[in-house]
């Protein structure tokens, strides 16, 4: 009888610690699992981390035109394209007709992005008043949204933010570009190719004396008929820029708008 009492306990000890152990396996088993489930979405986590950390310490640089389109804008967008990169080029509204309105297309066929800058360029009639603004605008917004087929949402004052001419209408004009969807942007570097008597040696100069300052430099050149001179040196320009680490967007990429301050 002894022996059977230390027989049954035994088979009981034997299967209690089956049972604990199979316990701890199971319990084993789903620990596994979640860890398993847990590693791949903290690895991509901390790739997309990575990912945008990197993205913001890349140096971007943002080439943008004023003025056209005209002929000089066509040998722009060549130069774009054969290197493989885009710009935001802010257009006159009067400038787009019959024969310049394919290159509007073009500029968007290619990935560029496209903004409004004024339709009649001349201060003392757009800058007139509030109202006076705002038809100039409405005109060349037509223009160039019926160019394009879509909805502009860029645009660019003539002579920057900060000018004269806009601070006497500002507190009317902003609020009235922002309830209409509009970001306008100003810009940190200057090819001053609009400016006297430009040379290839001057733009040149302008740009790179400033460029390095910023880890997004915003560079202002023109397309107008008048800019050869840009489309000629451009090519050296988008190399300076890649040789110095830098890589090329469009504005409407960007995060945020690049405004200057004003009083």
């Amino acid at each position: 009888m002894k022996h059977l009492k230390k027989y049954l306990a035994g088979v009981v000890g034997i299967a209690l610690l089956l049972s604990c152990f199979q316990v701890e396996y199971y319990t084993y088993k789903l620990q596994s699992r979640e860890t398993i489930k847990q590693k791949p979405i903290d690895s991509y986590v901390a790739q997309e981390n990575q990912k945008e950390k990197e993205l913001k310490e890349q140096k971007v640089a943002y080439l943008t035109f004023d003025d056209g389109p005209s002929c000089n804008t066509k040998r722009v967008l060549d130069v774009l394209r054969t290197y493989e990169i885009n710009a935001t080029f802010f257009l006159i509204g009067s400038s787009i007709t019959v024969n310049t309105k394919p290159i509007v297309e073009r500029m968007i066929k290619e990935g560029n992005a496209v903004g409004v800058h004024t339709y009649s360029h001349e201060a003392n009639t757009m800058y007139a008043s509030a109202d006076a603004f705002k038809e100039d605008f409405l005109r060349a917004e037509e223009i160039i949204n019926e160019a394009t087929g879509k909805k502009a949402r860029l645009c660019r004052f003539p002579w920057g933010s900060a000018n004269n001419y806009l601070k006497k209408i500002d507190k009317q004009i902003i609020p009235w570009l922002e309830e209409k969807g509009y970001y306008y942007c100003d810009w940190n570097v200057s090819a001053e190719d609009s400016v006297g008597k430009p040379t290839v040696a001057s733009i040149l100069h302008n740009i790179k004396k400033d460029y390095t300052r910023y880890e997004h430099p915003i560079i202002l050149m023109h397309d107008s008929n008048t800019n050869c001179l840009t489309a000629e040196i451009l090519p050296d320009i988008i190399v300076m820029l890649k040789q110095d680490g830098y890589k090329f967007d469009t504005l409407d990429h960007m995060e945020k708008s690049y405004q200057y301050a004003r009083n």
